[in-house]
C-alpha cells in the first residue's frame, strides 16, 4: 500500500518555494527537518499523483504565476491535478511550451536507434508529457 502523503509537510514545502525560489532540496530539507529523499518524493509528479495529491513544482524551477485570463483558467485545471488542457493549442505560449527531445541508443551490430519526441512541459509545475514522433536507425 501507497504511504500517505503528509498535507501540511506539502504546505510548508511550497511555501518555502514560494518564498525562495532558488532554495535546494537539501536547503529545504535542513529548515524542515526532514531527508531529502523526502523532499524529491514531494517534488515528484508520479510518487503525489499515486497518492491522490496534486503535482507540486519541481525545487529547482522558478515558479511562474498566471498574468491572462487564458493564464489563470489553465493554472486553475493545472492546481486541480488534471493536464488534459495542455493539448489545446489555445494555452501553448501562455500555459506550456512543446520542446523536441532526441534520445539515441545503441542497436545491434553497431547501429544507432534514435527516437524524437515531442515534450510538452506545463509553466506553472513543470509537469511534462513526451510523445514520440518518429525513430531511425543509423547503421
Amino acid at each position: 500500500m501507497s504511504q500517505r502523503p503528509d498535507v501540511d509537510l506539502a504546505r510548508e514545502i511550497r511555501a518555502l518555494k514560494r518564498e525562495k525560489p532558488k532554495n535546494t532540496r537539501d536547503q529545504i530539507a535542513a529548515k524542515l527537518h526532514v531527508s531529502v529523499r523526502t523532499i524529491s518524493n514531494y517534488s515528484n509528479h508520479k510518487w503525489l499523483s499515486k497518492r491522490g495529491m496534486a503535482y507540486l513544482p519541481d525545487i529547482g524551477q522558478e515558479s511562474q504565476e498566471p498574468r491572462s485570463a487564458v493564464e489563470k483558467e489553465a493554472w486553475g485545471l493545472c492546481q486541480s491535478g488534471d493536464h488534459e488542457w495542455m493539448k489545446v493549442a489555445l494555452y501553448e505560449v501562455h500555459a506550456f511550451r512543446v520542446t523536441e527531445a532526441i534520445k539515441e541508443q545503441p542497436g545491434h551490430t553497431g547501429s544507432t536507434v534514435g527516437t524524437v519526441y515531442r515534450v510538452t512541459t506545463c509553466s506553472f509545475c513543470g509537469f511534462s508529457i513526451e510523445q514520440r514522433t518518429f525513430n531511425w536507425i543509423a547503421v
